[in-house]
């Protein structure tokens, strides 16, 4: 589990492109299938592919703060 919320610099097209390098790599021992990084709005789902994949949160899920 790795939370970016705090992180509010944090530019989210790069950090998924640089996670999806690290991913997909052959030589790092990657235990799972796929990796869920969720954001305020949105889950990124990386597979290890060309790019991730990234899914709108539905709006009445999102918190009212």
């Amino acid at each position: 589990y790795d939370n970016w919320q705090p992180v509010s610099a944090l530019e989210a097209r790069v950090a998924t492109e640089r996670l999806n390098r690290k991913l997909s790599k052959n030589d790092w021992d990657n235990p799972f299938q796929k990796v869920f990084v969720q954001r305020p709005r949105t889950v990124w789902e990386f597979m290890g592919g060309p790019a991730a994949i990234e899914h709108q949160i539905p709006v009445p899920w999102l918190p009212r703060w």
